[in-house]
């Protein structure tokens, strides 16, 4: 299996899990016709989208999706969120139960933003188990035997110390996103012998650094570190071979 980056940014967020048989979208940030390119016009293989939140860089695009047959599902109280902010009636993914799409298994946990949001963890024989969280806070579950995290690192505490963001705009960054120091913080208590992959998400464009955050993450763990950006491919092994 590998994951395309499909966006990783404000801008919008689109994720594709993609094995041989079928595709697991991640976020609905990104428009349709930039999915379809990046899955090699592949629409028939793709079994479902999950989304994080209501969000528009997150969720722009549901209508479209939903429209051309993809089902989006969302934890309850995001799916709840969504309809009752006039958007989509999304499939909701009951708490602390796991949910089967075709060959994937997918269990959402709640994250800390400023609206109802959740992470993911997914599971497919292909890859293993993977952790998505971003637009958070911080993360504050612990998850065994993971092969592959995709975390949040938006911005660096000195960053943002030394920018110009309104208040506003700042309490928005503190209250709703990760840093790249609670990122590490994550992995290194997240980090095994099973651990095949890190791939940080959602950077700043103004508060961050995707040199020096991959360098401060790639310090605590054993296995490689990447930043997301489009076009980024990365294979996806429960194995080390």
């Amino acid at each position: 299996m590998k994951l395309k980056v499909i966006g990783s940014s404000s801008k919008g967020n689109g994720y594709a899990l993609i094995a041989d048989d079928e595709i697991l979208l991640i976020e609905a940030g990104c428009k349709l016709i930039e999915v379809k390119k990046a899955i090699d016009w592949q629409i028939g293989k793709v079994v479902g989208c999950l989304v994080s939140h209501r969000h528009g860089d997150h969720a722009a695009h549901i209508k479209e999706y939903m429209k051309n047959g993809i089902t989006v599902y969302g934890g309850e109280d995001t799916a709840a969120d969504i309809e009752e902010c006039g958007g989509e009636r999304i499939k909701p993914l009951p708490p602390k139960h796991k949910t089967g799409i075709s060959r994937f298994v997918v269990q959402p946990f709640p994250v800390i933003h400023d609206c109802p949001c959740n992470g993911f963890l997914v599971t497919h024989p292909d890859m293993g188990r993977l952790v998505f969280a971003t637009d958070t806070e911080y993360v504050k579950y612990r998850f065994s035997e993971v092969n592959h995290i995709l975390i949040e690192a938006n911005y660096s505490k000195e960053y943002l110390d030394e920018s110009e963001e309104s208040g506003e705009k700042r309490r928005h960054v503190l209250q709703g996103h990760m840093s790249v120091e609670a990122a590490e913080d994550f992995v290194r208590a997240n980090t095994s012998y099973d651990l095949r992959n890190v791939v940080l998400i959602h950077l700043s464009d103004h508060n961050g650094d995707p040199a020096g955050f991959r360098e401060k993450i790639a310090a605590v763990i054993d296995c490689p570190v990447m930043v997301a950006e489009p076009g980024l491919e990365v294979e996806l092994k429960a194995e080390p071979f």
